[in-house]
């Protein structure tokens, strides 16, 4: 009797076991390569999409709140990134001060202003044909950023929104702003005598960049 009882609990252990659930090869491969998808690194270079990526701006003539503003977009010729973890090791970009682009007027007044801002007395255009840009680095998504205008260098701080799917890396700014007023534009000087006529050498501005 213990012999035919031990063969008995023997079949059903084997049969429990038999009929339990285990994950299938396919199963366990696939929920591995989506971890490896959920975990993708963000390290490398990229390279910047100038087809989608853009760059608004807004200035104004005396006080911001006097609603005598003018805006509009730039667009880029080129530019690279390199990227470790969530953060900026170093960027180069391109905007050709010829892609200025005036949205708040209509008809021949857009070119008039675009051919006033590229003038000797605002970004001299004929002499320094591009806006050049540097990400020195950036630190908890701020960046350190060098603006080379006229000649010079403006050295400013921009916080940066960085996210990545699975299509492209996308770097945005919301309304920051840069003061040109160091390298001394003739047409930002104030007007002692005209204040509110003075145009502000601060420009507020709104970034978005795709990258490959």
């Amino acid at each position: 009797m213990k012999l035919k009882t031990l063969l008995t609990v023997f079949a059903i252990t084997s049969l429990f076991a038999s009929c339990t659930d285990t994950p299938k090869k396919s199963e366990t491969a696939n929920a591995s390569s989506n971890t490896e998808s959920n975990e993708k690194s963000i390290d490398g270079e990229y390279t910047l999409d100038t087809s989608k990526s853009v760059l608004k701006w807004l200035g104004w003539e005396g006080p911001k709140d006097a609603d005598h503003n003018h805006y509009g977009t730039m667009k880029f010729s080129n530019g690279k990134i390199n990227m470790k973890g969530n953060e900026i090791i170093k960027g180069k970009f391109s905007l050709p001060l010829s892609t200025i682009y005036v949205e708040d007027l209509t008809g021949g007044k857009k070119e008039i202003l675009k051919d006033h801002l590229m003038e000797e007395k605002f970004f001299n255009a004929l002499l320094f044909p591009n806006i050049e840009v540097i990400i020195v680095g950036s630190k908890d998504g701020i960046a350190d950023v060098e603006i080379g205008l006229l000649g010079k260098t403006v050295l400013t701080k921009i916080p940066l929104n960085i996210s990545m799917n699975e299509n492209a890396l996308k770097i945005n700014a919301k309304k920051f702003e840069v003061d040109f007023k160091e390298i001394g534009v003739k047409g930002f000087k104030p007007r002692p005598k005209n204040p509110k006529e003075a145009i502000s050498p601060v420009i507020e501005f709104d970034l978005n960049l795709i990258f490959s």
